[in-house]
């Protein structure tokens, strides 16, 4: 199974943040429009991008989703794990 996260951040910000706090899966740089496409909601009073995660299944289709609406709206990963396990 591989992990990726995507960022509205340049590549170069969303390197370092992987360094420096040592995840365990890969960060991409994403276009706001592919955020947008995911259904990422952006929220000026939730400071920016609110919490999402979008597992997909080896056929590329979406297994579990979260769609968060304000930062402290975080997906269950318990629930997020058995959703994309093979």
């Amino acid at each position: 199974m591989e992990v990726f996260a995507f960022g509205p951040d340049s590549p170069g910000r969303m390197r370092s943040y992987f360094e420096r706090e040592q995840l365990p899966f890969s960060g991409i740089a994403a276009p706001t429009a592919l955020l947008d496409a995911m259904g990422q909601k952006w929220s000026l009073l939730g400071f920016g991008r609110q919490p999402a995660l979008v597992g997909l299944g080896r056929d590329g289709e979406a297994t579990y989703r979260h769609i968060g609406t304000r930062p402290q709206d975080l997906p269950d990963l318990g629930a997020a794990l058995d959703a994309i396990a093979p």
